[in-house]
């Protein structure tokens, strides 16, 4: 039987196209990435310029078992995130061009003005007005919002700013995990490589994410009964917050991971055919996307699971306090 050749034409075409495939990956995480920025901005605009960041009746004073419990949270926090950030520069200034460490923080900061999404609908979770930093939610400012009105609902910028920033530590030691695994065990499949990595993930994230409450950040103000130990007490725990928290986590890992291991990932895709000049913005942009992507997918599980019967804190401790 005669062999059967490809068209010499169609040969030549396929490069010059999968180069202006690979080329366009990274244009249209970038141009995601934009968009995210000034969304964000919008939103901010409208939320400053209404003082939306006014609650109502004022600031009060908070008991200082909450400060003190808030302080210590935002030193961690705050320490943990200098770490990394003087981390990220060195490895960018030795390289001469911004490092995938250091888009994935301002990334994860980048993202941090999607936190009240969760309260879309119905307030899932509640933070504390008894804070350091109290100020009114710009939730209300986002398009189509239903949950708690302008002026009502509470967002600490400490320790919560700082801990998106911060929250990237988890993502290095996830994939570096992975690069352990795939060291010992390079038979395995990217599947099972990823799976196995979620497994350590969500045995990481576990405890941690009961951590507001006992923090005196908030309280889970709608945990579905079956799925939530303690129910109705005011450390409530959602048992199936640390699934999706740990999904969080893998994601930004199996990009970074990715990165450090072929020198490119999937938000990175034609990077080496853009000009030299523009690799540092389109890096930041793109993974500023994927990280608002992975926030994102986070914020729309809580807002399903919130369409579901749920229950609130019978009661709370006097140093937590959910309404102004």
């Amino acid at each position: 039987m005669a062999a059967v050749t490809r068209p010499r034409a169609a040969t030549e075409r396929s490069l010059p196209d999968r180069a202006r495939q690979a080329r366009g990956t990274v244009r249209a995480w970038a141009a995601l990435g934009a968009v995210c920025v000034l969304a964000q901005l919008l939103v901010l605009i409208r939320w400053i310029d209404d003082d939306g960041y006014r609650l109502t009746g004022g600031q009060r004073a908070a008991p200082a078992l909450a400060l003190v419990l808030q302080s210590l949270f935002t030193a961690a926090v705050v320490f943990t995130l200098a770490l990394l950030t003087v981390r990220a520069y060195r490895e960018s200034r030795a390289r001469r061009q911004l490092s995938f460490d250091a888009a994935g923080i301002t990334g994860f900061l980048l993202a941090a003005w999607l936190d009240p999404v969760q309260n879309y609908l119905h307030p899932v979770f509640v933070q504390n007005v008894h804070a350091l930093t109290p100020a009114g939610s710009w939730g209300p400012y986002l398009p189509g919002w239903a949950g708690p009105p302008a002026h009502t609902g509470t967002w600490l910028w400490l320790p919560l700013l700082p801990m998106y920033g911060a929250f990237y530590a988890a993502v290095i030691l996830i994939s570096n995990a992975m690069g352990r695994l795939r060291a010992t065990r390079p038979a395995w499949s990217p599947r099972r490589l990823y799976t196995t990595s979620y497994l350590v993930s969500y045995l990481s994230v576990a405890l941690l994410t009961q951590i507001y409450p006992l923090l005196a950040v908030g309280v889970w103000g709608h945990a579905i009964p079956q799925l939530t130990l303690f129910d109705g007490r005011w450390y409530q725990w959602p048992l199936y917050e640390a699934p999706v928290t740990a999904l969080v986590v893998l994601l930004p890992a199996i990009l970074r991971f990715q990165h450090l291991t072929t020198g490119t990932s999937a938000v990175e895709r034609g990077m080496d055919r853009l000009p030299a000049r523009w690799h540092g913005a389109a890096r930041l942009l793109a993974v500023t996307a994927a990280m608002n992507a992975t926030v994102l997918l986070y914020m729309a599980a809580q807002i399903a699971l919130s369409l579901l019967p749920g229950t609130g804190p019978d009661a709370l401790p006097a140093h937590i306090r959910t309404t102004p």
